[in-house]
């Protein structure tokens, strides 16, 4: 702890001045600030603040530094109201912002401080006089534009004054010895989609903020569940930064909260207004960013101007590769890109020992492109960034592999490869497109983006063929009929296929050949036709085999162990599959293990050995999740449903079926979606024979749309089940769940299967309550009409089309059900429907 001086401002001494500062206060007391009344109050920041304001107690210079609206001046003016007692001399601040000429800083130090000129001296000597025996506290606020001129007066004052501190507020940090930098962060944000719970939200400190000040601003407006995620997008695409923050919040007096979250995409515009009180740069948001800007040298802005192509970081490599050249040698974009480090432009996104990585906040990032496009250089860079991602495109994997992309740097790049791939698709360039889109695809199949690739690949595709090189084109095809297969968009799927191997044929190339035969007879297997599936992964494995090419080889021999399975081979499965397993481990884990690990479980239940077959299966969910690869999960929970089924288990197979079928539906994957609805039919077969008839149903009509027959074993399965189920349920109510089975949609399936979990003890209660009028908790017979619909999930209109009732009449019945019930949603409602047998 520093010495504090005692020493307070005597009589003998003139203590007025233009401001007033050191002027008695009524009770005769000197001031002992000229900090001003807070308007708004200080939300958030507790670490912060505690982090600053024990740092500026042990160092005598501390400097705060963060991007412009980062909340740096409110900051050291809260410490610094917290320290009033701690400096027998008082704290001042003063503000630097207005002082354009750098001469001038001591002399707006000293009108602070109330220290007058005296003739033939240096102001700085006669400031470093006054202050050498008090015990102060000074903030110099916004000193980034006057950055030597501070350096040198603080240098100056802590050497004249011992008892002296100094807090510093920039977009930089001085550089004089002995200074302590402090990085003010932007405020606390949630990860993700929050849960619907004010509680939960208010521990945010930028939505806290937001909250607060829109309330101030738009009396009426009320957060509410609806609202909740999109207030904390909101302050998500806005990067916790509080000025912007407080500028959105003002929006909603004339937006809600939707409309502003859709008008960010133009947030320079967007966000205009705030104090009239406040500092010019902090009325706009673009104001801010101008004076950032402004403060750069010609080099610095053509840098940060460039850097805005990059979506989601960069590393020095790249930046060099796409912002040198035309004014920037690539050896002096270290050094450049230090310097808008350093002024807070630029933030570390992470560091690891190979490499660092940055990236914008993402109000910079726009800013910085709107310059580049003003330039006149946005075509020139958007194309150097283009080639820098089709670098990535070297020695990818196709797909089907055992690892499927060769290198971590096209996961870590996959923002940069979308924005190159949106870039491509807006100037109809479909080679570089398609290229940048084969990299794409392997994260888009890993991570179970299935929509997003195919949607992506078709637009390219749908461009002028001529304009792509065939094998181009072929790779394309190949990802588009292997995403549209594991939609279980197998009909589709197959026609793509077919179209990329007739392409690698005529080319000759036996590699992408044997690739397209493996995809294809995957789609052959699922469509139900074991026996035509078999010879075209031999086919491949024949081709991998005679190019030496191991690993796809264990990749086809796996898939081979798979059909004989289906097949009911179980002896030359389990060889193949062993085989396959141990020609992978050289290569380390990937989807061959997870794949071939699953079938070793399958394998081990089919001789009876359950406990294996449970590790085994256990172990393939564990991988999948650990190596991110979404499709091995979804398959490996659903066979270990099946497992739990066999035993007996049907609560289990019932939560784990639930797993699978979230993960599938979440994916996209129809195929598994069939599959894991059939397995929920089969598991509430003995409980709930009404809605594993419906299950049952519409998973036939899925599985006719996506071109799927069942396996031989998984037909006689739920055959044997739903045998039981209507035996249970009687001829006349089983006719009329397969009748509500077939007309349910997709989504009304999947929620209908998910909608509860608990056996009833009488399950054909469905039945007796629809014929006998028996009330079921009150309810009356028409109103359990209305229940067991909103199980099905139909939507009010669809009730009431089905009831020949009104829509208001169907509210009214709902209203009278979820008070009888003692539940708040149709959710809840449809719950308690599975849970008493209704549905």
């Amino acid at each position: 702890m520093r010495p504090r001086s005692q020493t307070r401002v005597g009589a003998g001494h003139s203590h007025t001045s233009a401001h007033g500062e050191f002027a008695a206060e009524p009770t005769g007391k000197p001031r002992r600030h000229n900090l001003p009344a807070p308007l708004t109050s200080f939300v958030g920041r507790e670490d912060a603040l505690a982090d600053a304001t024990r740092l500026i107690e042990t160092n005598r210079l501390v400097t705060l530094v963060g991007s412009g609206g980062i909340g740096k001046t409110r900051l050291a003016i809260r410490v610094a109201r917290d320290l009033v007692e701690a400096y027998a001399d008082g704290v001042w601040l003063v503000d630097l912002a207005p002082v354009a000429d750098a001469a001038l800083v001591p002399l707006t130090v000293a009108a602070a401080l109330g220290v007058h000129e005296q003739p033939g001296r240096s102001m700085l000597v006669t400031l470093a006089e006054h202050l050498a025996t008090r015990h102060a506290l000074l903030i110099l606020d916004n000193c980034e534009h006057l950055v030597q001129a501070c350096a040198e007066l603080s240098e100056a004052l802590l050497q004249a004054c011992p008892s002296l501190g100094i807090v510093a507020t920039s977009r930089q940090a001085l550089g004089v010895g002995g200074e302590t930098v402090v990085s003010v962060p932007p405020l606390s944000l949630p990860d993700a989609v929050p849960e619907p719970d004010l509680e939960h939200l208010a521990q945010y400190e930028a939505i806290r903020l937001f909250m607060e000040r829109a309330t101030a601003a738009a009396p009426n407006f009320r957060i509410s569940e609806p609202n909740f995620a999109v207030i904390a997008e909101i302050c998500r695409r806005l990067d916790g930064v509080p000025l912007a923050i407080e500028l959105a919040a003002t929006r909603l007096k004339l937006l809600g909260a939707e409309q502003l979250a859709a008008r960010l995409d133009d947030r320079l515009q967007l966000l205009i207004g705030g104090s009239r009180t406040a500092p010019g740069r902090h009325q706009t948001l673009r104001a801010t960013l101008d004076w950032s800007y402004q403060l750069l040298s010609d080099a610095e802005r053509m840098l940060l101007r460039r850097l805005a192509v990059f979506s989601g970081g960069w590393t020095l490599a790249a930046a060099e590769e796409v912002a040198s050249g035309d004014g920037i040698e690539a050896n002096h974009v270290l050094g450049l890109l230090e310097q808008l480090l350093d002024k807070s432009l630029v933030l570390v996104e992470n560091q690891s020992p190979q490499q660092v990585r940055f990236r914008f906040l993402e109000t910079i990032r726009e800013y910085a492109l709107e310059r580049l496009s003003d330039s006149g250089e946005l075509g020139t860079v958007r194309l150097r960034h283009l080639f820098w991602c089709l670098q990535l495109a070297r020695d990818v994997q196709p797909p089907g592999m055992h690892h499927p992309w060769h290198a971590q740097d096209s996961l870590q790049e996959q923002d940069n490869l979308r924005a190159a791939l949106f870039w491509a698709i807006g100037q109809g360039d479909a080679e570089d497109g398609l290229r940048v889109a084969v990299v794409l695809a392997h994260i888009w199949y890993m991570q179970g983006h299935y929509s997003e690739g195919r949607a992506r690949l078709a637009e390219l595709l749908a461009l002028p063929s001529s304009s792509s090189a065939a094998d181009v084109r072929a790779s394309a095809l190949t990802w588009a009929g292997h995403l549209a297969y594991c939609q279980g968009d197998l009909g589709v799927a197959q026609e793509l296929l077919e179209d990329s191997l007739t392409i690698w044929r005529g080319l000759g190339n036996d590699e992408r050949t044997a690739v397209c035969l493996h995809l294809l007879a995957n789609v052959v297997r699922f469509r139900g036709d074991l026996q035509a599936a078999r010879p075209l992964f031999e086919q491949a494995s024949a081709i991998n085999h005679r190019l030496g090419h191991g690993m796809r080889e264990a990749m086809n021999l796996a898939l081979v162990a798979q059909v004989l399975f289906e097949e009911g081979d179980f002896g030359r499965a389990e060889a193949l599959n062993d085989r396959s397993f141990t020609s992978l481990q050289a290569a380390g884990p990937g989807w061959g293990t997870v794949l071939t690990v699953c079938m070793s479980g399958r394998l081990a239940a089919a001789r009876g050995d359950h406990s294996a077959a449970r590790k085994r299966l256990q172990e393939s969910v564990d991988l999948g999740r650990r190596l991110g690869i979404s499709r091995g999960v979804v398959w490996s929970l659903y066979f270990l449903a099946q497992h739990a089924l066999a035993q007996g288990d049907a609560r289990q197979a019932r939560a784990t079926f639930a797993d699978s079928l979230r993960l599938a539906r979440q994916t996209g994957d129809q195929l598994a979606t069939v599959h894991c609805v059939e397995g929920f039919a089969c598991a509430l077969a003995v409980t709930q024979p009404g809605r594993a008839i419906r299950l049952a149903e519409a998973a036939g009509v899925l599985r006719d749309a996506v071109g799927s027959r069942p396996f031989p074993a998984d037909r006689d399965r739920l055959q044997r089940w739903l045998e039981v189920a209507a035996r249970r349920l009687g001829e006349n109510a089983t006719a009329v769940a397969r009748k509500d089975g077939r007309a349910m949609t997709l989504d009304q399936v999947v929620e209908y299967a998910l909608a509860g979990d608990e056996p009833t003890p009488t399950a054909d209660a469905a039945g007796r309550l629809t014929v006998t009028g028996r009330s079921f908790r009150g309810l009356t017979r028409r109103e359990v009409e209305v229940l067991r619909l909103v199980a099905l999930a139909q939507s009010n209109r669809e009730i009431a089309d089905t009831l020949v009732l009104s829509e208001k009449t169907v509210e009214r019945h709902l209203s009278h059900i979820f008070a009888k019930l003692q539940v708040s949603s149709r959710t809840g409602a449809a719950r308690a429907a599975v849970q008493a047998g209704i549905a």
